[in-house]
């Protein structure tokens, strides 16, 4: 085989691990559902899904930051997100699906903006 071959063929026996490296959604528990009220501290906008860092109150009192993790960008864009839809020091209310290891990660469900809008979800 040339060089070109061999090439196209190394790709194609790699491209299954690619796709796989991404983690699956079933790391969190989808029986589960939590709601938490915050202050955003930090946006992600990028592939390959939005992520938001949100402070709230830890069980204790103190201060503790979750990861909220959304939908791919091109696929909220069409809902009518963009970057600036949840901007660093928003307030926000976010429902979802917490971790099952219990780690401070959620997968989004719904989005509630302090003037009590609620973002539209993602198509399916």
């Amino acid at each position: 085989m040339n060089r070109i071959t061999n090439r196209c063929v190394a790709l194609m026996l790699l491209l299954p691990f690619a796709a796989s490296a991404h983690h699956s959604f079933a790391e969190f528990d989808t029986e589960t559902t939590i709601t938490l009220q915050g202050v955003v501290t930090e946006v992600w906008f990028n592939n390959p899904h939005i992520r938001y860092y949100v402070a709230v109150a830890g069980e204790d009192g103190s201060e503790v930051v979750w990861d909220a993790h959304g939908g791919a960008p091109n696929r909220l864009i069409r809902t009518g997100w963009n970057e600036d839809t949840i901007k660093v020091g928003d307030k926000v209310t976010l429902t979802g699906n917490p971790m099952r290891d219990r780690t401070l990660r959620m997968n989004l469900t719904r989005v509630v903006l302090a003037d009590g809008t609620t973002l539209p979800r993602e198509p399916r």
